[in-house]
């Protein structure tokens, strides 16, 4: 970066013709020292350095007054050079905690090591289905070691991802979810069956092209039900009780740009009251978005991260809970029956209504780790009088309970996540290599359930 020192009598420049320049610290005189700062790249400077108060923390931290000249130069005054170094220095640091904030992070694909299917046996690929084994093993073996390899370069990748995650100033949220990697490109002539070998090099072309996604939406919800009643036999160890099992019901609608969504609890029989009204900004793509594939297993899974802004509810909705009315169902032994939804006073907003889904609920904790295992059936309407009914599909969410606000901690401007993610993953490890190895072996260990439960329903 190319710094130019000053010191002569100054003149404030406004960065916008006709406006007084905003700057808080010491007052400037003409004893003060200046520093002319140039951003290098006009086309990469960070959106946020336009925000009012982008540089306070700054300004009020050094005592220094700060005027943006030019879109890229930025003039810094002060009557200590010492303070005026340490500045710089500061800004230097937020502006690149800016840039890594906007960085897209890439979609990667991983190939989890089989343990459940002959190392020589093929894989097939076809458009639009999950690849799988033509013959994986009929009786489960332990994956436990499956990720092993990958631990090492997780841990490094992870480390540089959490050095532009935490520079994220918006909310964000962590989910691991279970579901099924889809093929949606093919190399014309390309074979439809290929060893692991090949299918791992196909993986790596997908992470740095495209052609495959992750889709957690799954589909026969009728199973999903059936999967939760295997996962709480107290032969299976899971669930420690029934009564630790917790129903929730989420209401959302989709407008333009916002998420308006509302929350209650099952209590079957009852009508059900929507509270906790909030309006969020989702962004479109994941800040992180690991996709674990296991062509051996019933199941991929993915890591991701996501940020969104909070907004103000819109006018329109704030009596959402009064013009909703949601009732549950009425059998005692189903733990995950969607309620039925009379949305008949939304009518007058059906212009701006995009989507509207109701997302039924279980919950309980995973053994005695610190993790919660979700699963939950979510029925979805394209627009207000959308034809043809609702799709419904299920779903499988491992998260720490914690990470809502470890998360989203903040001190001096940055998230916070403690030495090697200690605040992240708090139970696993002494670093962030065996904190990472730790979290793992948990996924491997809902996933193999998942086989068992899977099988089991199968065979019904």
């Amino acid at each position: 970066m190319m710094n130019f020192w000053v010191p002569r009598p100054l003149i404030s420049t406004s960065s916008r013709q006709g406006q007084e320049p905003t700057h808080t610290g010491a007052k400037h005189t003409d004893l003060d020292t200046k520093l002319t700062h140039v951003i290098p790249g006009k086309h990469l400077l960070p959106p946020e350095l336009d925000e009012p108060g982008a540089l306070d923390d700054i300004r009020r931290q050094y005592g220094v007054y700060i005027t943006r000249v030019k879109p890229n130069v930025l003039d810094l005054r002060c009557e200590s050079i010492g303070r005026l170094q340490q500045a710089l220095r500061a800004i230097n640091w937020a502006l690149r905690d800016m840039r890594l904030s906007n960085e897209r992070a890439s979609v990667r694909f991983l190939v989890q090591r089989p343990t459940n299917a002959l190392i020589h046996d093929m894989i097939t690929i076809e458009l639009g289905k999950r690849p799988t084994f033509l013959c994986p093993s009929p009786s489960l073996v332990s994956n436990m070691s499956s990720m092993n390899d990958h631990i090492p370069h997780l841990a490094s990748d992870m480390a540089i991802s959490a050095e532009g995650l935490m520079a994220v100033s918006k909310s964000m949220t962590f989910r691991i979810n279970f579901g099924h990697l889809i093929i949606g490109k093919k190399k014309k002539g390309s074979k439809d069956e290929v060893s692991i070998g090949d299918f791992t090099k196909l993986m790596d072309m997908h992470s740095a092209r495209g052609g495959a996604s992750f889709e957690p939406k799954l589909p026969n919800a009728e199973k999903a039900e059936k999967i939760l009643q295997f996962l709480v036999e107290p032969e299976q160890h899971v669930c420690r009780a029934l009564k630790d099992v917790e129903r929730t019901c989420e209401f959302t609608i989709v407008t333009e740009d916002q998420e308006i969504k509302a929350n209650a609890n099952c209590n079957p029989g009852q009508n059900m009251k929507l509270a906790m009204v909030r309006a969020t900004r989702p962004e479109a793509w994941g800040r992180l978005n690991w996709t674990v594939v296991a062509p051996d297993m019933k199941f991929d899974w993915n890591f991701r991260v996501d940020a969104w802004d909070k907004m103000d509810v819109p006018a329109s909705f704030k009596d959402l809970s009064e013009k909703v009315c949601l009732t549950a169902n009425v059998d005692k032994q189903s733990l995950l029956a969607v309620p039925t939804v009379n949305t008949a006073r939304l009518a007058a907003l059906e212009d701006e209504i995009k989507q509207i889904r109701v997302k039924s609920s279980a919950r309980f904790p995973f053994k005695d780790s610190s993790y919660m295992l979700e699963i939950s059936v979510t029925k979805a309407i394209n627009g207000f009088r959308a034809s043809g009914g609702p799709e419904v599909t299920w779903s499988v969410e491992l998260y720490a309970p914690h990470w809502e606000e470890s998360v989203n901690h903040m001190s001096g401007g940055r998230k916070v996540w403690g030495e090697g993610l200690e605040n992240i993953w708090t139970d696993e490890g002494h670093d962030l290599k065996s904190r990472l190895g730790g979290f793992c072996r948990v996924i491997l260990e809902v996933q193999a359930l998942l086989n068992r439960a899977d099988a089991s329903v199968a065979s019904q």
